[in-house]
């Protein structure tokens, strides 16, 4: 009978080091910076993003690219949990900005660059019209990418989680953030005819502008407008 109690003390001792080892080994894992985690991977990083969010909650989230092995590494946040990833720029399938659950921007992979320079443009997507109500404030703004990945499909990183007036220093500082990552994006995502996709880019916008000036010219209807929005940039 003893023996079996003692046994029975040893297994529960085994068993509470294996928690708290493993407790430890989750606790040195979340304090390790993004820097030793991509040093773990030898990611070769050309350009690290860091993202500090606007909001209530600071959390620091990061986008990186290793131009020479064509990978992106994120670090980014599903609940409360931290979430590293490494994967191949082809796995990036399409992108989504959106402003308080509407969808801003989105496109496929490659076509980043459009959507950047659209949401320069004014503040907002082409396509609104002057008379038009136009939303003056802004509570949250998301960046979702779609990846080719079972584990983490869907990454999205939160770059303003606090409401302040579009125009304003904050909504400027994270819409900027929001079209350096889509520039970085289009750019580590193109392929060998980047100057053909950007000259093409170049006329489409140039096309949209035309069509917004008929647009609020009253020559277009609304409808028209966005028919030819949807065409131009293949939504």
């Amino acid at each position: 009978m003893g023996k079996i109690k003692d046994w029975i003390k040893k297994d529960a001792e085994r068993s509470k080091k294996a928690r708290e080892d493993l407790k430890e080994e989750m606790k040195n894992l979340k304090a390790k910076t993004f820097e030793e985690r991509l040093e773990e991977v030898a990611f070769e990083a050309d350009r690290v993003i860091k993202i500090k969010t606007t909001t209530l909650i600071s959390r620091k989230q990061y986008i990186a690219v290793d131009t020479n092995n064509k990978k992106l590494a994120c670090l980014t946040y599903v609940n409360f949990d931290k979430i590293f990833t490494v994967l191949d720029f082809d796995k990036i399938l399409s992108f989504e900005l959106q402003e308080d659950g509407n969808t801003v921007l989105e496109g496929s992979a490659g076509k980043a660059l459009a959507g950047a320079l659209l949401f320069g443009i004014g503040g907002a997507i082409v396509g609104s019209s002057g008379k038009s109500k136009m939303k003056t404030v802004c509570k949250n703004m998301i960046l979702h990418l779609r990846v080719n990945d079972l584990d983490n499909p869907l990454l999205s990183f939160e770059l303003l989680g606090v409401e302040t007036k579009k125009g304003g220093i904050i909504y400027n500082d994270s819409k900027k953030l929001a079209e350096e990552i889509l520039s970085i994006l289009e750019n580590s995502t193109s392929d060998d005819n980047s100057n053909a996709t950007s000259n093409l880019l170049d006329s489409h916008i140039g096309q949209l502008r035309e069509y917004k000036n008929l647009l609020d010219e009253g020559i277009l209807t609304q409808e028209e407008f966005d028919s030819k929005k949807r065409e131009l940039l293949k939504l």
